[in-house]
């Protein structure tokens, strides 16, 4: 049986939970490029995956281009793009939150989220697309591993 992202290349930003997407989508035949801030830890998942570290600060537009000239540079495309880096903003009451920390979620969690959106469009990544039962596939074996909901049949 064929693997449902099989000679695929994948972007996958974030070393938290791009890890286990990392994984699953390594074990369904793609070569994965992980890209994250803290290059011991996306060095890791890539050796365990059998991929490429790529150092990337989703906050820095010249990152998030230089992230996809390396993966095009090395593997001619990027079929699959997980814009997963992010980061939780501080918890507390509204007088102790410390808004320059509010500041720096934003960048990672907005900013960066647009940059990796804005990037892959220029690439063309847009215009190209799985088919649709591929993706649906590869996300419900992905979403299982991960321990995320698998969407109705008919979403996109």
């Amino acid at each position: 049986m064929m693997r449902a992202l099989e000679g695929r290349t994948a972007v996958v930003t974030g070393a938290g939970t791009g890890q286990a997407i990392a994984e699953a989508f390594a074990a369904e035949g793609a070569f994965v490029l992980c890209a994250g801030r803290t290059e011991a830890a996306i060095a890791q998942v890539a050796s365990c995956v059998g991929g490429l570290a790529v150092p990337c600060d989703v906050t820095v537009l010249a990152d998030v281009e230089r992230l996809f000239a390396r993966a095009t540079g090395a593997r001619g495309r990027v079929d699959v793009f997980v814009n997963n880096a992010g980061q939780t903003g501080p918890v507390g009451a509204m007088a102790d939150v410390d808004l320059d920390a509010w500041r720096a979620c934003a960048e990672v969690s907005l900013f960066g989220a647009m940059h990796g959106l804005g990037v892959a469009a220029s690439h063309g990544w847009a215009a190209r697309r799985l088919a649709p039962s591929t993706c649906r596939r590869a996300w419900a074996r992905t979403a299982t591993r991960c321990g995320a909901p698998v969407p109705p049949r008919n979403s996109r």
